[in-house]
């Protein structure tokens, strides 16, 4: 009986070590995945402004897309009449 328990425990521990490994190799997988750009991570098929170029993180690397961008943010009064340019404020005395 002493055996039987002894192999139990055994086949218990080897099947926690498996599961344990497939957790860490798919953890591993995900973090190869990510990108970083400006001391930030970024996930699986992120959109990031570079330079004026929009950049996509695809398998862990940022690949361009094609398109131009903004690296800065926008005016947030909405008053801008293109990308960067905004109108000056008009006097109303």
């Amino acid at each position: 009986m002493a055996c039987m328990v002894v192999y139990v425990e055994a086949m218990r521990t080897r099947y926690v070590m498996v599961v344990l490994g497939a957790l860490s190799v798919g953890w591993v997988a995900a973090a190869d995945s990510q990108c970083m750009y400006a001391h930030q991570f970024y996930g699986a098929n992120a959109l990031s402004c570079q330079d004026g170029t929009q950049m996509k993180c695809i398998e862990g690397r940022w690949q361009a897309t094609g398109s131009q961008c903004a690296d800065e943010a926008g005016d947030p009064t909405g008053k801008e009449n293109q990308p960067g340019v905004v109108q000056p404020p008009i006097d109303s005395d």
